[in-house]
């Protein structure tokens, strides 16, 4: 079973977080922002080594990605955080910069290689054929590409070990779950509930609710309308705001601490994620032996979700979470597959 051959990508409007392994199968990952911008010649011999690892070529256009884009680009990073996302160039240029990155950091990217993308649950449908599509286009049509909503990969970090393999203790037949997973663009729910021998995704435990660009967006204002500075308001970019909504300060001809502004905004989205979860899994939670909570927004609710559910799961590293799932995914279909 060679574990190199599968590739989890989140490719998200705040990080693009990729899963794969190393020679020897074990779990290795990639993160990076999810900044682009047009490419520039820059003067600075090492700076310009480094924006070479940044760069790819997108519809015959050079465009900075991650830390290279957020430097160099500035203002004119960009970011399109609608439900186009997929139609963007924003989207290709990242898609094809993980893939590069990959190739740096030594995985063995060949016709085998199987991609597991992801979508939001209410975009699933009507966009998976267009991203696998589009997935397909940008890495090689030769790749076999699978997407699967986001928040299943969250199901499946949990249910699957590191080779592919089901868990130990766990049972895709018997077992139930619920997952919540905050990304930045919304909040996914879903239900997988062991019935008949299968496991069954419940279609009416499934839906969505604003992310964490609700608080950083909330937090922008809020910073706005109450931090004078010389007499003017000032301005912070949501990708400022979400940095902050972790960190506690913006950074404004020095550091700001504007924690008790972030508790304000975070309160936000709380109560947000709160209602939804009430919404699509209170008629399911206490007959599921678990509900996992995922994405890179999970740290700002749960505590709250916690004192909701007992049975809370959250992941060590919440945020790779889906990109680990899609890779376990794939093992075990290369898995099932060698065993024919």
């Amino acid at each position: 079973m060679d574990h190199c051959n599968v590739i989890g990508l989140d490719i998200g409007h705040s990080t693009v977080k990729v899963a794969y392994a190393n020679q020897a199968g074990e779990p290795q990952s990639i993160i990076f922002p999810s900044a682009v911008s047009p490419a520039i010649e820059i003067s600075d011999d090492s700076e310009s080594r480094r924006a070479q690892e940044d760069t790819v070529t997108v519809g015959g256009n050079r465009m900075f990605i991650g830390e290279t884009a957020e430097v160099q680009g500035r203002s004119n990073a960009q970011n399109n955080v609608s439900e186009t996302w997929i139609d963007s160039m924003e989207y290709q240029a990242l898609t094809a910069g993980a893939i590069k990155k990959l190739i740096q950091a030594g995985a063995g990217i060949t016709p085998q290689t199987m991609i597991v993308v992801g979508l939001p649950t209410s975009l699933y449908k009507s966009q998976r054929d267009k991203l696998r599509e589009l997935t397909q286009r940008i890495i090689g049509h030769t790749h076999e590409v699978k997407v699967l909503p986001q928040s299943l990969g969250a199901f499946q970090s949990i249910m699957f070990d590191q080779d592919g393999q089901l868990a130990q203790g766990r049972s895709l037949t018997t077992e139930s779950w619920g997952v919540i997973e905050v990304g930045y663009f919304s909040t996914d729910f879903m239900v997988m509930r062991g019935h008949g021998g299968k496991a069954r995704w419940i279609e009416d435990a499934s839906g969505i609710c604003s992310g964490v660009r609700f608080a950083a967006e909330r937090l922008s204002r809020i910073l706005s309308d109450e931090i004078k500075v010389n007499g003017k308001s000032i301005t912070v970019t949501p990708k400022e705001a979400e940095s902050a909504l972790t960190s506690g300060y913006i950074r404004y001809f020095g550091k700001i601490n504007v924690t008790d502004k972030v508790q304000r905004a975070t309160s936000i989205i709380t109560e947000e994620v709160m209602r939804a979860a009430s919404r699509y899994l209170e008629s399911e939670a206490a007959t599921l032996d678990g509900i996992v909570l995922a994405g890179g927004g999970a740290p700002l609710v749960a505590s709250a979700i916690k004192n909701l559910w007992p049975h809370v799961v959250t992941p060590e590293n919440p945020r790779f979470t889906v990109a680990e799932g899609f890779r376990r995914f794939g093992v075990g279909i290369m898995r099932a597959r060698a065993s024919v």
